[in-house]
């Protein structure tokens, strides 16, 4: 359902288990939340955003957090 989401995920080479160890989840906790059963609250928002850092395409800048609006597109088209 996050497709923003798992590519960042996928590029960065960030596992579910990984990820579901930062939020202090189980994998099939996550996994239910990526597929849409259940809902990622805005702590978990906040973590991801955290994990996941925006790659500057140019030498000599700073990574940068990936906007929210992104990570979870499909969950604001759908809200």
């Amino acid at each position: 359902m996050y497709s923003n989401l798992e590519n960042e995920m996928q590029k960065q080479n960030i596992t579910k288990e990984k990820l579901a160890k930062n939020l202090k989840i189980t994998v099939p906790t996550l996994n239910k939340k990526l597929n849409g059963s259940s809902d990622f609250n805005m702590i978990e928002m906040g973590i991801i955003q955290d994990t996941l850092i925006n790659f500057p395409q140019y030498p000599g800048a700073k990574p940068t957090k990936l906007k929210l609006e992104y990570l979870f597109k499909e969950a604001l088209e759908n809200a």
